[in-house]
């Protein structure tokens, strides 16, 4: 069983989703969020495109957010196209306002103004011009503004150009450090390109980047790398990173030594990180108040794994409605693991032990 997420691999869309919650409480701000919840919405995740669009919403980026709640609403998720009805009236009055600075920027852009040029580019960009966004963008890279390189490389990569993107992306984190190491080690990582994944990532904490140590250790972990993935997540945690704590925690838990997990749980869940593992953790052992306690403020949250967690500590203690209203909550955002397991529920109130057992055995292996 690979451990850094039961079920899961680094780059699926159900962790990416998640990553970004942790990357933003873990100071990464609203960037990281954005970041890892684009990659998560392109990998599919209607929950991540919806909530990006609202993230996008709340930055006063309208257009972005209406097309990614399209998306959602084509991809089924049920409040997408409230947040169309919402969101259409302030896009047709932000078209509106927006053409004379457009044409501001662009004579700005047109007489050498390089940071014209990458704003103006951007601004093309949201609204689907992409040769026009690419053009402006590409003058501003060649000028030297690194904030034009990374949209440039999605562009690339959006084409297939994976070459083209790690080119622009290196040129970037040589210009910037740490923070431009990594979204290089990230665009690697996307595409499955472990050795230069791990490249970029080592150069990344060479450079001072101690998150990307815990990076670095999801990424050997998804290559069956266990032993060096440990070393980094016991590096990374002593050094105070919660996601390595949780990390950490998370595959003590599943080697069965709960005892040597707990502590790592504890001080990850005080940071922010690893409360459904400690949650679970806590049911296994049979503390289910406890366990209901540290999960109740995420799952009111609609955290997925949380519902998924509080619905298991639900079932446990007897309380099968509420359980099967929580697995219900689950699969509309973390999916098949929390359909089987509601399955499960409606089985053992009907009293067919059989195909309770059944879909006991299929939750085991379904995907998060």
């Amino acid at each position: 069983m690979r451990w850094w997420r039961r079920g899961s691999r680094p780059d699926d869309p159900q962790v990416l989703y998640r990553r970004g919650h942790e990357q933003a409480a873990g100071g990464g701000g609203l960037a990281a969020k954005e970041r890892w919840w684009t990659l998560a919405a392109e990998g599919g995740h209607r929950v991540a495109m919806h909530d990006l669009g609202v993230l996008l919403e709340r930055q006063h980026r309208p257009e972005e957010a209406l097309a990614w709640f399209r998306r959602a609403a084509d991809a089924g998720h049920p409040l997408a196209a409230a947040s169309i009805e919402r969101i259409g009236p302030v896009v047709a009055r932000w078209r509106a306002d927006v053409g004379p600075r457009l044409a501001e920027l662009r004579g700005r852009a047109e007489a050498g103004d390089v940071g014209a040029m990458t704003t103006y580019g951007n601004e093309l960009w949201a609204r689907h011009t992409s040769e026009d966004a690419v053009t402006w963008l590409r003058r501003a890279a060649d000028a030297g503004d690194t904030a034009a390189m990374a949209p440039l490389a999605w562009h690339c990569a959006r084409l297939r150009d994976l070459d083209g993107a790690a080119r622009w992306l290196r040129r970037r984190a040589e210009l910037t450090g740490a923070a431009g190491w990594r979204e290089l080690a990230e665009h690697h990582r996307r595409h499955r390109q472990v050795a230069a994944a791990e490249a970029a990532y080592r150069h990344a904490v060479d450079a001072g980047d101690q998150g990307s140590l815990t990076a670095l250790a999801d990424l050997l972990a998804g290559d069956d790398r266990a032993e060096e993935a440990e070393e980094l997540y016991r590096l990374a945690a002593e050094r105070g990173d919660p996601a390595a704590m949780a990390a950490r925690g998370r595959l003590l838990l599943d080697r069965g030594t709960a005892w040597d997990a707990e502590p790592w749980l504890r001080q990850a869940a005080a940071r922010g990180f690893g409360e459904v593992d400690l949650g679970r953790l806590l049911r296994e052992r049979g503390d289910l108040s406890a366990a209901e306690e540290v999960l109740r403020d995420l799952a009111d949250d609609d955290d997925p794994d949380a519902l998924l967690e509080l619905g298991l500590v639900r079932e446990a203690a007897g309380d099968l409605a509420t359980a099967a209203e929580l697995f219900a909550a689950a699969s509309v955002r973390a999916g098949d693991r929390a359909d089987c397991l509601s399955m499960r529920v409606e089985a053992t109130l009907r009293g067919d032990s059989g195909a309770a057992a059944e879909w006991t055995a299929r939750a085991r292996t379904a995907p998060s």
